[in-house]
């Protein structure tokens, strides 16, 4: 079924297959990328993964890992 897209389809009149360029297209400018500091944890996140883990070793103690599953 053919695609009913509108706006800017690939390729152009020069027969680029690349398309055009949009940092070029009229009115447009390239934004600039935010560096990705270190994220801090959430407390909450943490509390809950320590929980999780603590709960995951009491039962592997008891029934040994091949006794516990995924929704224990």
């Amino acid at each position: 079924m053919p695609s009913q897209r509108s706006g800017l389809q690939s390729g152009s009149s020069t027969g680029d297959p690349a398309g055009p360029n949009p940092a070029a297209a009229e009115g447009r400018r390239e934004l600039p990328v935010l560096e990705q500091g270190v994220v801090r944890e959430r407390a909450d996140a943490a509390r809950n993964r320590l929980r999780v883990l603590a709960a995951a070793e009491r039962l592997f103690a008891a029934r040994g890992v091949a006794g516990v599953t995924m929704d224990e």
